[in-house]
């Protein structure tokens, strides 16, 4: 499991160097700024419930080795709509945050 991580890691990684032709960082701002970004977040979600839904992701404790009496808990839907409204608000909260160096305390 841990090698497929960091192959799925290494793939996120490359894909934004790509974007920011060389520079992760500015591949991410590229990516926010596009929808690339608020889009992967809205779709993960709804990726992982279907493979764990369908067994063929297994989850300890939700659909292989759970207790018979575990109470269910409620679970938190992020729905695309969700993430085009944050990634319109993202520059207004880039632009209103101050620039801090590690020195200064944060401001309030």
């Amino acid at each position: 499991m841990t090698d497929e991580l960091e192959r799925q890691a290494e793939e996120v990684f490359a894909r934004l160097d790509e974007l920011g032709q060389g520079s992760m960082l500015e591949g991410v701002h590229t990516g926010n700024r596009d929808g690339l970004v608020p889009g992967e977040i809205a779709t993960r979600p709804t990726h992982w419930r279907k493979k764990i839904s369908s067994g063929r992701r297994v989850v300890v404790g939700v659909n292989r080795f759970a207790e018979a009496d575990d109470e269910l808990l409620p679970t938190l839907y992020i729905g695309p709509r969700s993430s085009s409204v944050s990634s319109n608000a993202w520059p207004r909260c880039a632009v209103r945050a101050p620039a801090l160096t590690s020195t200064q305390p944060w401001p309030g």
